[in-house]
C-alpha cells in the first residue's frame, strides 16, 4: 500500500496510523501543522501501534507538528525512515487550514514539537538515515505536547536493532538522546 503526494494540514488527529500492516509506503507527503489543541494530547504526523513490518517513510516534510513527526511503538519489524525534514518554525505562529496567520491571536498553542522521531520499541531493523531535523524546543504547558526537553530522536529502552546515521541535526536542544538499554547504534 502507497501514500504519495499528499498533504495533511490543521488537523485535529494524526496523519498516518499505522496498526497491524505490513508493505507500507509513505513518501512525498507534506505534514504540516498537525495539533489537538488540547493541553497534554499528543498528536503524531505518523504514528505505528501494535504491530508494523516492512514500513518505508521516505521524502516527507514534518512542520510544526503537535507531537511526534513519527512515533514507532509495540512489534515494529523492518521500518527505514529516510531523507526526510522535520521542522518546528520559529518563533510559532497558529495558522489556520490555508496557512495564513490568526492576526486575532497569533500565539495561541505556541509552542510545537515533541520530538521529529520517537521510536519506543522493536525488534527491527530500524534505519534513520540522511534526515534533517531542527527547531526542537522544550514543551510548555497548556500546550498540546505531553513532555518534551526539545529532543530530534528519541531512542526508548524497549527498542534494538536501530541504526542512526548521515542525519543533519541544527538548533535542537539535544539532537539524539539515547535512554537506557536502547540497542542503538550510529555510524
Amino acid at each position: 500500500m502507497a501514500f504519495r503526494n499528499n498533504r495533511f494540514q490543521h488537523s485535529s488527529n494524526a496523519g498516518i496510523k499505522i496498526q497491524c500492516a505490513k508493505r507500507i509506503e509513505i513518501t512525498g507527503n507534506v505534514f504540516d501543522n498537525l495539533r489537538s489543541r488540547k493541553s497534554g494530547l499528543d498528536l503524531h504526523a505518523i504514528t505505528s501501534e501494535i504491530s508494523a513490518e516492512d514500513i518505508l517513510i521516505s521524502g516527507n516534510t514534518f512542520r510544526d507538528i503537535g507531537a511526534d513527526g513519527i512515533q514507532l511503538a509495540g512489534a515494529v519489524g523492518k521500518t527505514s525512515i529516510t531523507s526526510n525534514i522535520f521542522e518546528v518554525r520559529r518563533p510559532y505562529v497558529y495558522r489556520d487550514e490555508k496557512g495564513k496567520v490568526d492576526s486575532r491571536n497569533p500565539q495561541r498553542f505556541g509552542n510545537v514539537g515533541e520530538n521529529a522521531i520517537d521510536i519506543k520499541s522493536g525488534p527491527g531493523p530500524i534505519l534513520i538515515e540522511k534526515n534533517r531535523m531542527s527547531g526542537f524546543r522544550p514543551g510548555v504547558g497548556g500546550q498540546d505536547v505531553s513532555g518534551s526537553n526539545g529532543v530530534a530522536i528519541v531512542l526508548h529502552k524497549r527498542a534494538s536493532n536501530i541504526t542512526v546515521r548521515k542525519n543533519n541535526f541544527a538548533d535542537n536542544v539535544d539532537h539524539l538522546r539515547i535512554v537506557t538499554g536502547s540497542g542503538a547504534g550510529s555510524d
